[in-house]
């Protein structure tokens, strides 16, 4: 019976990935179905439904599970932030860490993405929620325009690349198609 059950619920949610979208109203879609989109496990087995740890240990980044970019919009130049775990890394020790973040258009010519910052932030989302007492840093980062990034995280020489898609977007449901 939890046999028919769970192949029931891995139909039903396949079904509704498919039906559900995300619809950007500022990007072409060629560019959309070639961007090489760093992208999560399915949801049903993350501790954030819509987030998950990309990384390892010595640097790791959270990040949406569908690869797009959730940013404050075309006028904010997409800004939003993004949270940086490195095992080991104390912020009272190094309050202003060794974190270098970049990020360059993939799909067209472009200025770099501009980083504000980077900086330690006492206890992090994870640290609360699992009991780690771990560490996060914060970087504020913003694209030009709309398209296909590739963002590099250097921490101390360890390297972490990714591809995000930023531009406006909307999810639709499997009940608005």
């Amino acid at each position: 019976m939890n046999c028919i059950r769970g192949t029931v619920l891995l139909v039903s949610f396949a079904i509704f990935s498919i039906l559900s979208r995300t619809v950007y109203a500022d990007i072409d879609p060629t560019v959309e179905a070639n961007c090489p989109v760093t992208l999560g496990p399915p949801a049903a087995n993350q501790e954030w439904h819509d987030l998950f740890m990309f990384g390892g240990d010595v640097l790791s980044v959270q990040l949406l599970v569908e690869g797009w970019w959730h940013g404050m919009g075309p006028e904010s130049n997409y800004r939003n932030k993004l949270w940086w775990f490195s095992k080991g890394y104390k912020g009272l020790t190094d309050p202003v860490p060794f974190l270098t973040v970049t990020g360059r258009r993939l799909d067209a010519d472009d200025d770099p993405a501009y980083v504000e910052s980077v900086s330690k932030v006492v206890e992090s989302v994870k640290s609360a929620m699992d009991g780690t007492g771990n560490w996060s840093m914060l970087a504020l980062i913003e694209f030009p325009s709309a398209g296909c990034w590739e963002i590099t995280g250097d921490y101390g020489g360890q390297v972490l690349v990714f591809v995000v898609l930023v531009g406006e977007h909307e999810h639709i449901e499997a009940s608005d198609t």
